[in-house]
């Protein structure tokens, strides 16, 4: 049987091995997560995720530079809008 109860810190009587193969782009990718405890350590073996916060920093920074070009792409639209009607404008005019 094999407890998986992260409260539960007596010593299994049975184990259980996985294979686990993990890949990942380079050297310098970060995994993601944290390893915890285990038979060696007599607590249950906890996977914890980690947040890698200079990514968060980074996609914030992305997202505030997309939202100011958008704004500029929305002020030339504008802008070209109100030049063809001013053209328009003058062409009748004439």
């Amino acid at each position: 049987m094999l407890d998986i109860n992260p409260y539960n810190y007596q010593l299994m009587a049975t184990t259980q091995m996985i294979k686990v193969n993990l890949q990942r782009d380079s050297l310098q990718t970060p995994w993601g997560f944290r390893l915890q405890g285990g038979a060696d350590f007599r607590t249950p073996f906890i996977v914890n995720r980690v947040k890698n916060k200079k990514f968060i920093s980074m996609k914030k920074k992305i997202l505030q530079f997309l939202y100011r070009l958008l704004l500029v792409v929305q002020l030339m639209v504008i802008y070209i809008v109100v030049m063809l009607f001013l053209k328009s404008i003058k062409n009748q005019l004439v």
